[in-house]
Formats: structure tokens, C-alpha cells, sequence
């Protein structure tokens, strides 16, 4: 920081010989120093230097310059320079452009956005918008800037609401949900958006998160949101998930949840499973048909690789539970599916 700008050139050559790996933080800090005051040289420097030609050090330019002039480091950076060619590299130095266009004050960050051809492109410099927004105003203004803001291709409105829903509920996922449930009792259709609150606030509070879904509307929006609480939750704490599944037991709304649970569950089956108490307790009362055909079909597999017989004579028993297709893909295992499963189920099993 207290060097002169003039030795630029001289530290460059110094970092080439040091004991620094490719993407080091000590060269994105030299090339965000350098973009200060010569952003285009740190850009070539850093695109052209085996160290330093990595979306780390590459992005820290582009953002620092995107604060100064963010339209020179777009046309720079992405319409007279191949980078390498790969898409993904692309998208990541959108995300330094947006952070740094809106770090800069200027006006057009949103524009620019918008004028993004492809999708995911799209949706990439939407994403760092929001969290963006979110980080420099905090969520509830962020969200009302997403609603008030005129945009006119209702896709790409709905596309912006999503993506600042995203970044807001990160940070106060309560409020984030009681935003848009006003927006949607008013009208406002954003169609996933239930699903993307619910699966950031399950990260903290997953029983606060599925209080909150058992009320929403029935629907296929809702059990998206369940289905991605569960998963996230199954994954962070799986003790604690699948005590609290339990102690609440085959609710009808439960279902995509409970789907998930016996998937869980079914990673550590083995022969002394209560096959048949699984289906009684949990597959059967699954109110949904496809849900409650997939998984019983899905236990009856276990079942049918740990004991043929029994499992058979259950599906026997019970003739109009399955679908044909569902009742034979179910129970006619190869060896190999078969070995797989065991596999699987064994103590010392991968």
C-alpha cells in the first residue's frame, strides 16, 4: 500500500519468483492495488502470468476496476479479450462487474443485467445483484427495490424479485417470507420463490422453516418448500431432523419431508429392518399418489434384496398398492442391483 505506483513492474517481477501458488491471495491483493491506478495493465499482467491467470486474481481486477469505470472494465474484460474461453470464468467475472458497478455508485448495473443474452448469464449477474443490493441497503430495502423497480419483460422482473428473495432471506429469512407472502396475496406470482426462502432459513431455524410452510397454501409450491427444508436439514443434522419427523409422525402435509426421511433411512437398512413397519408407518399414509408409489416402491427394493420371500408375500397381500410397472420394477432385481444394495447396507460399506 505505501508503494509508488511506478514500481509496479519491479514488485510483478518479484511475485514471479516468489514461492507463491497460482491464485495466491497475496497476488489478487497486488493486482486489486495495481487496478487502482492502471487498471488495464494489472489486467494484462494478471491474464498473462501463469501465478496469476486465475478467476481469484482476474475477478479482484475486474471489480476494482468496475468501481471506477465500470462500462471501460466490461468492454475490456469481456469484448476484446477470449478469457481463456471458458464459460464458467465468464460468468464468475459478471459477478465481479455487478459488485463493482454497484460499489461505484453509478447508475446502469441493472441495465446491465438485463441486457445479458444468454440464461444462465443472465440469471448469474441477477443473482450478485440481489446479494449485492441486500449487502449495501439490507433485505427489506432490497426487496422493495426488486418490487418498485420498473423492468418491462415480466420474466425478467420476476427473475430480479427471485434473486433479491435469495440474498434477503441469507440474512432474515422471517422477513423475506412475510414480504412476499403479502406480495402474493396481493397478486405478485413468483412461482419458487417459497422454496428459495425455505431453504436458506433451513439453514438456521429448520422447525421455525417448516411451522412456517404448514401454513402456506396446498400446493405444489409447498411441498417444494418442505422437500427443501428437509434436505438441507437431513444434511446439516440428521439426528436432529429425523427426531423431529418422527416425533411429528405421517402428517398428510409431511409428505415430500417424509420422502426424504426414508431415503435417509434407507442408506443405513439392513436385515434387521422392520421392513414392514416402515411401509405401515410411513410409505402407505403418504397422502400424495406419486409420492406414497415411489417410495413404498423404493422400500419394497430394499426389502426385496435383503429377503425376496417376505417382501413378495407382502406385496401380495396388499395387490392394489402398486402400479404394475411401479410392483415389477420394484421386486425383479438383477444380481448386480441386488449386490449393490447389500453393498450398500454392510458395516463396513463405504
Amino acid at each position: 500500500e505505501s508503494a509508488d505506483p511506478g514500481e509496479a513492474l519491479s514488485i510483478a517481477e518479484v511475485l514471479e519468483f516468489s514461492p507463491r501458488d497460482i491464485g495466491d491471495i497475496e497476488l489478487a491483493l497486488f493486482g486489486e492495488w495495481w487496478a487502482t491506478f492502471d487498471p488495464a495493465a494489472a489486467f494484462q499482467w494478471a491474464e498473462g502470468t501463469w501465478r496469476s491467470d486465475h478467476p481469484r486474481v482476474i475477478s479482484t481486477v475486474v471489480r476494482t476496476w468496475a468501481r471506477q469505470d465500470p462500462r471501460a472494465a466490461y468492454q475490456y474484460g469481456f469484448e476484446n479479450r477470449p478469457l481463456g474461453g471458458a464459460p464458467f470464468f465468464r460468468d464468475e467475472l459478471i459477478d465481479a462487474v455487478i459488485v463493482g458497478w454497484s460499489e461505484s455508485g453509478q447508475p446502469g448495473a441493472l441495465a446491465f443485467a438485463l441486457a445479458q443474452k444468454k440464461l444462465t448469464t443472465l440469471q448469474r449477474a441477477l443473482r450478485a445483484l440481489g446479494r449485492i443490493r441486500v449487502a449495501l441497503d439490507g433485505p427489506e430495502k432490497a426487496l422493495v427495490w426488486a418490487r418498485d423497480v420498473e423492468i418491462a419483460d415480466d420474466t425478467h422482473k420476476r427473475y430480479l424479485m427471485l434473486n433479491v428473495a435469495s440474498a434477503a432471506a441469507d440474512q432474515d429469512p422471517r422477513l423475506t417470507a412475510a414480504f412476499l407472502g403479502e406480495l402474493r396475496a396481493a397478486g405478485g406470482d413468483y412461482p419458487g420463490v417459497y422454496q428459495r426462502i425455505a431453504a436458506r432459513w433451513a439453514r438456521y431455524e429448520p422447525v421455525a422453516a417448516m411451522e412456517w410452510v404448514e401454513q402456506l397454501e396446498e400446493g405444489e409450491e409447498r411441498d417444494r418448500a418442505i422437500g427443501a427444508i428437509a434436505t438441507h436439514w437431513l444434511n446439516r443434522d440428521p439426528e436432529a431432523a429425523r427426531a423431529w419427523i418422527e416425533a411429528e409422525g405421517p402428517q398428510p402435509w409431511l409428505g415430500p419431508a417424509i420422502g426424504h426421511y426414508i431415503r435417509r433411512e434407507l442408506r443405513e437398512a439392513g436385515p434387521d429392518t422392520k421392513w414392514q413397519a416402515m411401509m405401515e408407518r410411513w410409505t402407505l399414509p403418504l397422502a400424495n399418489e406419486i409420492e406414497r408409489w415411489g417410495t413404498t416402491s423404493l422400500v419394497l427394493q430394499r426389502w426385496s434384496a435383503h429377503d425376496e420371500e417376505a417382501a413378495l408375500a407382502w406385496l401380495d397381500a396388499h395387490p392394489d398398492l402398486l402400479p404394475a410397472d411401479y410392483a415389477q420394477k420394484a421386486t425383479s432385481l438383477t444380481d448386480e442391483v441386488r449386490a449393490q444394495i447389500l453393498r450398500q447396507s454392510a458395516p463396513n460399506a463405504d
